[in-house]
This record gives C-alpha cells, structure tokens and sequence, in this order.
C-alpha cells in the first residue's frame, strides 16, 4: 500500500491540478 502512494504521489499535485480546473470551468 505504502509503495502505490509512493509510485502516485508525483500525479498527486496533477489530479489537484485537473480537479481546479474542472471546478473552476464549471464554476463559469
């Protein structure tokens, strides 16, 4: 378990990234 966080936390900050963006669209 320990090692999928490890393997997904550099995609971690582009998931946040991706979820901003699709707030901030549907936000409009």
């Amino acid at each position: 378990m320990l090692r999928c966080i490890a393997i997904f936390q550099p995609k971690d900050w582009i998931l946040r990234r991706l979820g901003a963006m699709v707030r901030a669209w549907l936000a409009q």
